[in-house]
């Protein structure tokens, strides 16, 4: 195969990635994208999701590890030293969360080293693959449609290691093989992340768009992904996506910081996510309300909904059913 400095011979059949040999220089089809911090129980599930899938391609892996402190960096150069041209391992010399500037520059071997493949597949170092020809699939995909610029499947979930049910809660149970776009990821959670392959377009020079504001990179990524092409999911379970209650998603209710997360989206995509951004400002705005349980952090919200008045009446009409949902849950959580 040729097309873009890839070339290869395609094996006759997937095989294991860890046991193919190509010839040195080789290209990688696909690079896997994986950021992990304080990991240890779960980093060699990762990897190992990653090293056993089978493919007619040249696959690179590459780990960026945020200088964890529980024994995460020692695994991850151990499968560097087993796989060594196979893993590139990124290992900084401080942790860079919180610090933009400092992770933008901590982050350029791990682009140098990820960005030259024409796909990447992402899978951070808590979630991990479980069906063998999950790249395969996703890559025969959008192989055959050019128009696509995004292919996610569907993922079990974990809530702090108790798998989801198989129907009424799982946050993935509406997915189906077929399109998305933009606004259907913003509107609702649609995409596990572990499961995404998408279409490189930074080694077409494509820059993301970067804002102190955004709070989900992920989210960011998919609308910047919507930009170039349409997004397709393949409504098969080949991931296991891990929810925990110390996570950016389960921690503190910062209100605030969500609103402006939905206003720097607006600001950087433009007017086709306006309706949405504002009903999802409003919803924030409830989230915070309730959060505060009528205390001095509640007034703070109806302070900051009564000064930007366009979200008065969306925060009104949403807040009796929020409120409904809330006591329903904490009911549930006393008799369960």
């Amino acid at each position: 195969m040729t097309e873009n400095n890839f070339t290869y011979v395609p094996l006759a059949e997937p095989i294991p990635i860890s046991e193919q040999k190509w010839p040195e220089g080789t290209t990688p089809l696909v690079s896997t994208s994986t950021l992990t911090y304080n990991h240890n129980p779960y980093i060699r599930d990762c990897l190992d999701g990653i090293l056993m899938q089978k493919t007619t391609f040249p696959v690179r892996v590459v780990v960026f590890d945020d200088c964890s402190t529980d024994g995460t960096r020692e695994i991850v150069k151990e499968y560097k030293e087993k796989y060594p041209s196979l893993i590139v391992a990124v290992l900084p010399g401080e942790n860079t969360w919180n610090k933009p500037e400092e992770r933008k520059e901590a982050m350029k071997p791990r682009n140098e080293a990820r960005n030259v493949a024409k796909y990447i597949a992402l899978c951070e170092g808590d979630d991990y693959w479980t069906d063998p020809l999950k790249l395969q699939k996703q890559v025969d995909f959008l192989e055959a449609n050019p128009e696509y610029s995004m292919c996610f499947t569907n993922a079990e979930v974990l809530y702090d290691g108790i798998v989801a049910p198989k129907s009424g809660t799982s946050i993935y149970n509406h997915l189906q093989s077929k399109e998305y776009s933009g606004t259907d990821v913003l509107k609702k959670w649609t995409v596990p992340t572990a499961s995404v392959v998408f279409r490189n377009y930074f080694n077409e020079g494509k820059v993301m768009p970067w804002d102190n504001r955004f709070l989900f990179g992920d989210i960011v990524l998919f609308l910047w992904l919507a930009e170039f092409g349409k997004l397709w999911c393949i409504n098969e379970k080949t991931v296991v996506y891990r929810r925990n209650s110390k996570g950016v998603t389960f921690g503190k209710y910062d209100y605030k910081k969500r609103v402006n997360h939905y206003l720097a989206i607006r600001e950087h995509f433009g007017a086709k996510y306006e309706k949405n951004t504002k009903i999802l400002i409003a919803k924030n705005y409830v989230g915070g309300f309730i959060s505060g349980k009528l205390g001095i952090l509640s007034f703070q919200v109806l302070k900051d909904v009564l000064k930007d008045s366009k979200y008065l009446p969306l925060f009104l009409a949403l807040l009796p059913s929020h409120l409904v949902k809330s006591i329903s849950r904490k009911i549930k959580s006393i008799f369960t």
